[in-house]
């Protein structure tokens, strides 16, 4: 995984007041993350974080929220137990005002990772986030390379994209993948079925599946989403539904699923995937906080960091979930 680690780097420098700590003591993060119903994705981004803050020798303590309540019950509690800066996966952008204003208020430094969100006066807080419109577009670029050497009549091909509206982090990329494929497939991109989800496997096997029932029409399916959940849960609803994997061209994001789509090594309808690992984006928040918190280097409005295309005959050791 290490040849896809990219961080893009800082885009803007963003000034924030340096929090001074305790030099006796071991500085002390607070991660707060949401479960989203156990997808892989944040639990591997809570084990990047953990390994390099252990690197680090940074006091690092993660904690998984459900709710907007408890992630904001969380904050308090970090808070008062004297954390001296927070990285934040916001459970949903309408509390970033609330969490960004108890930061505030304790006087500590607030990252936001890897989803944006603004604090009360709307200005957006400092964030390490993925290149959503990027890997987005290399979904889409490769939905429609596949698709181009298929030799499936256009006449009976649709486009399903699972999303979830309301997060940007999620429609920067099935926007970014569209974008591409339009280029791509002009024809073909003008008919997107567009479902929504809730980011979790079983969600977007529901949605697809009760969407199918007005398009039992179409001959092949192209898929793709915001996360590998969305997509195999896609790909399965319309297995269920009959369709084989030579009918269907699901295109994942993350990779963190590639491994059980591929195991069997057979013919599969998750052809290909923009790989990303989790892990750095833990890595990445945790190191840009820390350097702020010792060394006083301003937190950087944006770092981005990206993913790489792999498929079936990528070694198992180079995927995010081998």
């Amino acid at each position: 995984m290490a040849r896809y680690r990219r961080a893009l780097g800082a885009l803007l420098l963003l000034p924030v007041v340096a929090c001074g700590t305790d030099t006796g003591s071991a500085t002390s993060v607070t991660f707060l993350l949401r479960s989203q119903g156990g997808t892989t994705y944040f639990q591997q981004v809570a084990g990047g974080a953990r390994a390099e803050a252990q690197r680090l020798g940074l006091d690092l303590a993660v904690q998984f929220t459900d709710s907007s309540d408890q992630q904001l019950s969380a904050a308090d509690t970090a808070i008062a137990a004297g954390a001296d800066g927070l990285i934040v996966t916001i459970q949903d952008p309408a509390i970033g005002p609330a969490i960004a204003a108890k930061a505030s208020a304790a006087g500590i430094p607030l990252l936001a990772s890897p989803d944006s969100f603004d604090d009360a006066a709307g200005d957006p807080v400092p964030v390490v986030a993925l290149d959503g419109e990027q890997v987005g577009a290399d979904v889409g670029a490769e939905a429609a390379r596949l698709h181009q050497g298929s030799g499936w009549d256009p006449a009976g091909v649709r486009v399903v994209s699972v999303e979830l509206p309301g997060v940007s982090t999620c429609m920067d990329r099935t926007d970014g993948a569209l974008a591409a494929f339009a280029d791509a497939e002009p024809g073909l991109a003008e008919s997107v079925l567009r479902v929504e989800y809730d980011g979790t496997l079983n969600s977007a096997n529901d949605t697809v599946s009760a969407a199918l029932n007005n398009h039992r029409d179409v001959r092949h399916w192209i898929v793709w989403s915001c996360n590998d959940e969305g997509v195999v849960g896609a790909i399965t609803a319309l297995a269920n539904a009959g369709m084989g994997a030579d009918r269907v061209i699901g295109v994942g994001l993350g990779a963190n699923l590639a491994c059980d789509q591929w195991a069997a090594g057979g013919a599969s309808a998750y052809r290909s995937a923009v790989a990303l690992d989790p892990r750095d984006n833990g890595r990445i928040a945790v190191a840009t906080l820390h350097r702020h918190l010792t060394g006083g280097e301003p937190l950087p409005a944006v770092t981005l960091f990206t993913g790489e295309l792999v498929g079936p005959d990528t070694a198992a050791g180079e995927l995010p979930c081998g």
